[in-house]
């Protein structure tokens, strides 16, 4: 197999910058290749990495990531965890990363925040005017779905935080028990 690449990493170089450096060593002639995915391209990359990593035996013996080159299914295997993981990285900062992804079954449903600028993550939903300037600047909540408005998030969150209290009235959601010191 001529032309192929690997060794293939995925990095970031910021967190929260919505780019990762996906880098490898060229078969041919040694050298390094890499190119940068930013936005809809790491989504992308990362849906044909996963599809050819998890195909069944009827697939072709490499995959074309475009702009960067050809990968056997053995390294598209190992590049996929990389991948992923550099892609929550570059999408999310480690604070954001850690209020909304890692919660309890049964701790409320987080404040809806902005996925660009933070707004919401230490301001109450009810403070100022932040969902208006966001909607004006095109920006969603933190998890949102991709056509949910700043007004349809917050509805959403009302709702979920209003069963989450019923489930917690109810006894249908346990007490957290204290940690020891």
């Amino acid at each position: 197999m001529s032309g192929y690449v690997y060794d293939c990493e995925a990095l970031v170089v910021e967190a929260g910058s919505g780019m990762v450096l996906l880098r490898g060593t060229h078969s041919e002639h040694g050298g390094e290749v890499s190119t940068w995915l930013r936005g809809v391209g790491i989504g992308t990359t990362l849906d044909q990495v996963m599809a050819f990593a998890l195909a069944d035996r009827q697939r072709p013996a490499l995959l074309d990531i475009g702009g960067f080159g050809l990968v056997s299914c053995q390294e598209s295997h190992r590049l996929l965890s990389r991948l992923v993981r550099a892609a929550i990285e570059a999408t999310s900062t480690a604070d954001k990363y850690e209020v909304t992804m890692l919660r309890g079954p049964g701790d409320a449903p987080t404040d809806p925040f902005c996925h660009a600028c933070g707004h919401g993550s230490t301001l109450s939903i009810h403070d100022s005017d932040w969902p208006q300037r966001c909607d004006q600047r095109g920006h969603q909540a933190f998890g949102a779905k991709e056509d949910e408005t700043w007004e349809e998030s917050l509805d959403r969150h009302r709702r979920e935080m209003s069963s989450w209290q019923f489930r917690s009235d109810m006894g249908l959601i346990p007490p957290m028990t204290v940690l020891a010191p």
